[in-house]
């Protein structure tokens, strides 16, 4: 470069650095975490939830009623047609504060309210990525828990260690749990042992201690 660019350059370069070290004169202080994540759910913690042709309240949403759910007909308002069900197989915090819970999801949803005997078995769950659940989100999902099943993570581990790890990752990047409920018709899903397609048979007795 000529020296006349050389010295245009630095003009350019000083006025940047300028900009980026100016403290900011405007605008509202970022809120911080101050204490860590509540875990609101524990392993073996079984909770179910209201679904919509097997799908669970969109918790971004401010209320299910202007939920719109999306179907082959077009878009339509949320309404409840089902229930689904989830234990947490794991769940901890990323860094000491972003809480994270790994579930297995019904694979597919009830015409009744799952109780907790009726969810023993042989049935087909969905071994879940992790996802986040803030207080806002439990309470729009409309979560009751109805029990608590013991269960040990190192067997779901062992069944299925493809599904496990990237737990702070959902964390930090806040992938809601809503994201790992979503259930199929009754009579729709299909065992996959391979867990190509995420399914996988599994009893009951298989994941407890």
């Amino acid at each position: 470069m000529k020296p006349a660019d050389l010295r245009k350059r630095r003009r350019m370069l000083d006025e940047l650095r300028t900009r980026i070290v100016a403290v900011p004169t405007s605008g509202k202080p970022r809120t911080v975490l101050r204490k860590p994540q509540p875990l609101l759910m524990g392993i073996g913690d079984v909770l179910v939830y209201p679904t919509c042709d097997g799908e669970s309240v969109n918790p971004y949403y401010p209320s299910k009623e202007e939920d719109v759910h999306y179907t082959k007909n077009g878009p339509e308002l949320w309404k409840q047609d089902g229930w689904g069900a989830i234990v947490i197989l794991d769940c901890g915090r990323a860094f000491d504060y972003l809480s994270w819970y790994r579930p297995a999801t019904l694979a597919e949803a009830r015409a009744e309210k799952p109780t907790l005997h009726s969810l023993r078995g042989t049935l087909l769950w969905r071994i879940e990525l992790p996802g986040t659940c803030s207080a806002s989100h439990f309470r729009k999902m409309e979560l009751q828990k109805i029990g608590v099943l013991p269960v040990d993570p190192k067997k779901a581990t062992d069944i299925y260690p493809k599904r496990f790890g990237a737990g702070p990752s959902a964390a930090v990047k806040d992938i809601s749990i809503a994201n790992r409920m979503k259930a199929a018709l009754p009579g729709a899903a299909v065992p996959n042992p391979d867990g190509i397609k995420k399914s996988y048979p599994l009893r009951y007795r298989e994941l407890s201690r």
